[in-house]
């Protein structure tokens, strides 16, 4: 990497916000059934999200269809959301977003 490249951030910064998911997921979703997931892309992005997978269907038009309820950090908004979402093979549908919490990119602000 070279000083010019977008650093990765680091567990450190994304713990308090991980936490705050956390708390949102135990209300929303079976714990038990949560599954928790960070993703860092190389130009410094990253998205978190806590999901449970409420139910799997078949359809014979759609092929297997998964019911999914997620507690994700949008950071384009710097909002905590609950998605709820369908999702086959060929990709999500029927996507309902609400808005839990704002919530400041910690990155940005160790950046500052």
């Amino acid at each position: 990497m070279t000083d010019s490249d977008p650093e990765l951030p680091r567990l450190d910064d994304l713990d308090p916000l991980a936490e705050r998911l956390l708390e949102h997921a135990a209300a929303e979703l079976e714990p038990a059934r949560t599954t928790l997931e960070l993703t860092g892309y190389a130009d410094g992005d990253y998205e978190l999200r806590a999901f449970e997978t409420v139910s799997l269907r078949s359809d014979p038009d759609r092929g297997d269809v998964w019911e999914r309820v997620e507690i994700r950090y949008n950071r384009r908004l710097e909002w905590i959301q609950r998605c709820h979402y369908y999702e086959t093979d060929q990709g999500r549908f029927g996507e309902t977003v609400t808005d839990l919490e704002a919530y400041p990119d910690p990155t940005t602000a160790v950046d500052e």
